[in-house]
Parts: structure tokens; C-alpha cells; sequence
């Protein structure tokens, strides 16, 4: 088995907790490096992990320049070290830059393969990635689920062979956490739960403009005479505090909605998880990832509300994790709530167990390891 060098431009927030989840499990039946600019926290997880490393470190401010002389640092390590298969494991943000060093790729011989977390939005991108793909500079590719591999498959065109496309399931990889414990109590306390109205409505993680947070309260306006509370956990992005506190003033939102904004620490992501009713995914059109919210609600056994399109719709769907609406249609998405807040109140069975088992087993730590060690063996 050959070594496999993994790279990524900078291994940070989820990032670092996907790439240290993979790399370790990796590591357990092959020799590994890892090449990314790592924080002082993830080199103290690799050391305790035993896992090779080289961090490396620029001073350029443009993100393309920036990521160029990374990927630049990252092919002279894998020359002097003589790996000769090196795993990108963010694909999208570096497709523009693949192409600039291919002539590298070549003339070395490296084997490079890649994880695309998204299906590209832009020409541009579909373009790239069409002639890394075919032009072989990209050997094999993995994608988070069998609809963005039929995506990529689709664009690649009938004479591609399937396999050079690999499906793994985006995996959970927040750790279940004891509610005793002395900060969890706290934020409970703070929360004081018992005083809310339910169910809980938990819209999760960084406030970007496509995960559709303005897109949700606008439905929610719309449903009226419910008991519900909204709890918005999350980093403030394109949408803070104050846009928030905007919308909800002067309207019934204003009582009923619960905000913990910032950095959520890993030990209380599954907290909020656990004490949700419905994980609510009120994306965009432009979102064409995997949700980790939506994997983290499915390994809790929540419900799941989110758009019809995409890989989120499709999984929904598929495994029956819960209901879907028309995507970016506040209308439609209000009465999808008002629906589910409904059938809660009349103590319906909302859940179906055996489609969030099913989807549970498939986002699991160690079947995220057999997945991609499957990947990379095939490509011996």
C-alpha cells in the first residue's frame, strides 16, 4: 500500500474536525502525512493521535495567492518525502488551482484524488472540474451522497466510468455528551428550559446568507396561534445579532425565540441537538453540500425539515427523515411548519425509527472509515 499525503489549505472549525476523523482512521491500516497551515489545537490532536504532520504557514492575505503558495509548499514536501499519492481534501475552494499546477502533477507523476464536499453552483467551476475529471489530473473523486454523484457522473457525461466517483455519507462527529457535567449545566440553567414552549424549532450553525436563517423567520412570522420556541445557535456571519433582533422585534417571534450566538464549543453541540424537537434547514438554492446539522439532528433521532432540492432533499426523502418544502418558497416552508407543529401538538408519531437508524448507521465514525478506506483501496 502506498502512503498517502493529505492536504488541506487551512484545517479549521469543521474542517479540522472532518480531516482529523478521516486522517485517523486512515492511519489504523497505512502509512499517512498530513500537509495543511494546523493550529496549535489540531498539532496537539495529531500528536496524541501519533499522526504525521508539517504545518505550513504563509503571509499572503489574498485567499487565492494565499491557498497557491500552500499548494506549492505542500507538492515540494510530497517530492522530498517521495509520496507520490496526495489526497486533496477540500476540493472546492482549490479547483482554479489544481488546474495551475497540473503541469506539476504531471511532471512528477503524482496520483492526486480528492473529496468535493459540493456540487459546483458556477459555469466556471462545472467547467474545472469537468477537465480535472476527464484529463485525469483528478484520478477519483468523493462526494457526500449518491445525489451529487449522479451530479457529477451526469456532467462527466455516459462514457465515464462510475467508479472514479465514490459516495461516502457526510459523517457525525460530535461526541454524546453528559449532561451532568458542570458547563453543560450551566447552559441548560441559562436556557431554562422548562419555561419554553414546544416544540423546539433549532436552526444550527454559522448564520450565512445560504443557510436561509432571514428565509426562516420570514415563515415563521406567517405561523400564527402555534406554541413553538425557535433556538438559533450559531457563529454570527451575514446575518449577527442585530439583524435578528430587526425581524423578530415587535412581532410574536420576539417571546418565542432563544439565541445563543458565537462559537459553539464541540461539547455542547450535541446538547443542543438532544434537547430539540425538529432541526430545521431552511437553505438556499445555492447550498449544494451535505448538512451537518442534518447529520447531527439524524445520530439525536430528530426531525428534519428541509428543502426539496439537492442532496438534503434527496436524503430526506430517501431515508423519510422527516418533511420537505419547496426550496426558498417561505410560504410553502411556513405551512410545512405549521404542519409539524401541529401533528406535534396532537402527539402523533412524527419520527420514523427505522429510516433514522437506517441513515444513523451510515453517518457513524467507523462507517465513514470504511467507506473511504474502501476508496483508497480500489484506487491501488
Amino acid at each position: 500500500m502506498d502512503r498517502i499525503l493529505f492536504f488541506d489549505t487551512t484545517s479549521s472549525g469543521h474542517r479540522s474536525s472532518y480531516d482529523l476523523s478521516l486522517i485517523k482512521g486512515i492511519s489504523k491500516e497505512r502509512e499517512v502525512l498530513f500537509v495543511t497551515k494546523a493550529s496549535s489545537q489540531l498539532q496537539a490532536s495529531l500528536n496524541n493521535e501519533g499522526i504525521k504532520y508539517k504545518s505550513i504557514l504563509t503571509k499572503r492575505k489574498h485567499h487565492l495567492i494565499h491557498d497557491l503558495e500552500l499548494l506549492f509548499q505542500m507538492l515540494w514536501i510530497a517530492k522530498r518525502q517521495k509520496v507520490k499519492h496526495i489526497h486533496l481534501l477540500y476540493l472546492d475552494s482549490i479547483l482554479v488551482l489544481v488546474m495551475l499546477i497540473m503541469p506539476i502533477i504531471y511532471l512528477f507523476g503524482f496520483r492526486v484524488t480528492g473529496t468535493l464536499h459540493w456540487y459546483p453552483n458556477k459555469t466556471i467551476k462545472k467547467i474545472l472540474l469537468y477537465g480535472l475529471i476527464k484529463g485525469k489530473v483528478l484520478d477519483k473523486v468523493v462526494v457526500h451522497g449518491d445525489y451529487t454523484k449522479g451530479k457529477v457522473l451526469k456532467l462527466l457525461g455516459p462514457k465515464t466510468k462510475s467508479n472514479r466517483i465514490f459516495s461516502v455519507p457526510y459523517p457525525n462527529l460530535h461526541n454524546s455528551v453528559d449532561v451532568r457535567n458542570k458547563n453543560i449545566t450551566t447552559v441548560y440553567e441559562e436556557i431554562n428550559i422548562q419555561n419554553l414552549k414546544r416544540p423546539f424549532l433549532l436552526a444550527f450553525g454559522g448564520l450565512r446568507y445560504d443557510k436561509g436563517l432571514d428565509l426562516l423567520i420570514e415563515s415563521l412570522k406567517k405561523v400564527s396561534n402555534r406554541n413553538f420556541t425557535l433556538l438559533i445557535i450559531g457563529k454570527e456571519e451575514h446575518f449577527d445579532q442585530h439583524f435578528i433582533e430587526q425581524q423578530i422585534n415587535g412581532s410574536f417571534l420576539e417571546n418565542n425565540t432563544i439565541l445563543k450566538l458565537g462559537y459553539v464549543p464541540d461539547e455542547y453541540v450535541s446538547y443542543y441537538f438532544g434537547m430539540t424537537d425538529a432541526v430545521v434547514l431552511p437553505y438556499r438554492k445555492i447550498f449544494t453540500g451535505q448538512s451537518g446539522p442534518l447529520t447531527e439532528g439524524v445520530a439525536k433521532g430528530k426531525f428534519i425539515i428541509g428543502p426539496n432540492q439537492g442532496e438534503l432533499g434527496y436524503t430526506i426523502d430517501k431515508f423519510d427523515l422527516g418533511y420537505t418544502f419547496l426550496v426558498e418558497d417561505t410560504d410553502d416552508l411556513a405551512k410545512t411548519l405549521q404542519k409539524y407543529i401541529d401533528e406535534f401538538g396532537s402527539g402523533g408519531r412524527l419520527i420514523n425509527q427505522n429510516g433514522i437508524n437506517q441513515y444513523k448507521s451510515m453517518v457513524s465514525e467507523n462507517f465513514f472509515w470504511h467507506q473511504y478506506r474502501s476508496f483508497f483501496r480500489v484506487i491501488e
